[in-house]
């Protein structure tokens, strides 16, 4: 399925649908390309190295890191939608919302 994962990473790739349906990568390789680890605890888990202080949620980017704590960690959400009640902590995810829930396929289309 995934040949080219098997050349770049040189291993055999596989996958199984979970529980919900969905394909799931198992085996010898499942967590050293970011997937979930095997129960057997055959995968690497990624180290996330940099931790908040103040929420102990952590992120393998410093930068990511830097983003949580200047917009997301305890801090309420600033952005509100000029249509309805929503709204968002980070200014693209309220572009997304108005583009998917107010705007129309037309209007989209000529967007871009």
């Amino acid at each position: 399925m995934a040949d080219w994962l098997d050349k770049w990473y040189g291993l055999q790739i596989s996958f199984k649908k979970n529980m919900l349906g969905r394909p799931e990568l198992v085996g010898p390789a499942s967590g050293a390309v970011g997937g979930p680890t095997s129960p057997s605890g055959g995968g690497k888990e990624v180290a996330k190295a940099y931790e908040c202080p103040k929420c102990g949620r952590s992120y393998m980017w410093k930068n990511t890191l830097m983003r949580h704590l200047r917009n997301e960690c305890g801090i309420e959400p600033q952005f509100q939608c000029p249509f309805c009640p929503h709204r968002t902590k980070l200014k693209s995810n309220l572009t997304q919302h108005i583009r998917y829930k107010h705007m129309s396929p037309a209007a989209m289309t000529e967007s871009l």
